[in-house]
């Protein structure tokens, strides 16, 4: 009836209210850290894009997918406790005039020089994930993350706790970022990245590469290819929409910076 379809349009602007609130509520309190002189520091980045398959933790969790995201950063130098604060948001939908979903982080980070050539960068971050699908319940998890960085490639591990779904475990991979030049011109970035998840339930492979046009200061245009590999029932589990067996993904997008 209308009267329904009513009550749930406004339960619905009602949670994304919410959400919103969230997002400044985190936002402010990450300025709270910073100090006056330094808040220039401060960078923004709004990024939007469209996905056939929206991985986390190695697996699927919605599918043809458009992102509308916001990531805010205070750098360590400009903060009471020296460590780099990041907050950031992103809306899902299946199409462009109905929000499905969303996706909220808030973290901190450290980087430590050890010599000349190698740091060691270590990061938190809980976010909490709704994906608007059936039979995957809304969920909050943790993780932290350590990584070698250094000229070669950079390693990383880390491990995720996750509260609802009950699924927690560790990721292994390496990363790289590659400059391409054109004409003597630093033009685009190519950054492989390859993990591999091991979960209570699951393992997973992802391979990935994303090239990205860096020549404007603002704006970077993007697409990533990834290669998925596990296997498991999708039917039969309540944290994945789709079973990746040896298929190709892609993410493409633009990125501004403020």
């Amino acid at each position: 009836t209308i009267e329904c379809r009513y009550f749930k349009f406004i339960c619905y602007k009602y949670s994304r209210m919410k959400k919103t609130l969230l997002m400044v509520a985190m936002s402010l309190s990450l300025t709270t850290f910073a100090q006056e002189t330094k808040i220039d520091n401060m960078s923004l980045s709004v990024t939007g894009g469209y996905s056939d398959h929206l991985l986390r933790n190695g697996v699927s969790r919605l599918d043809d997918t458009f992102s509308f995201g916001l990531d805010i950063t205070s750098p360590a130098t400009n903060n009471i406790v020296p460590v780099d604060l990041y907050v950031g948001g992103t809306y899902l939908a299946s199409d462009l005039s109905s929000p499905e979903g969303s996706i909220w982080y808030g973290g901190l980070g450290k980087t430590v020089e050890l010599n000349d050539k190698y740091s060691l960068r270590l990061d938190g971050v809980v976010s909490a994930i709704d994906t608007n699908v059936d039979h995957i319940p809304n969920t909050v998890d943790a993780s932290v993350t350590a990584a070698l960085i250094n000229p070669l490639v950079t390693p990383y591990v880390s491990y995720t706790k996750d509260w609802q779904i009950e699924q927690n475990g560790w990721t292994f991979g390496v990363t790289k970022d590659i400059p391409l030049s054109i004409d003597g011109e630093e033009w685009l970035q190519l950054t492989p990245d390859v993990s591999y998840y091991m979960f209570d339930d699951y393992e997973s492979l992802v391979a990935k590469a994303r090239l990205s046009v860096v020549r404007w200061d603002n704006v970077t245009p993007f697409i990533e290819g990834r290669y998925l590999d596990n296997d498991f029932d999708a039917g039969n589990v309540n944290w994945a929409t789709h079973e990746g067996d040896s298929e190709f993904s892609y993410f493409a997008g633009l990125k501004f910076d403020f």
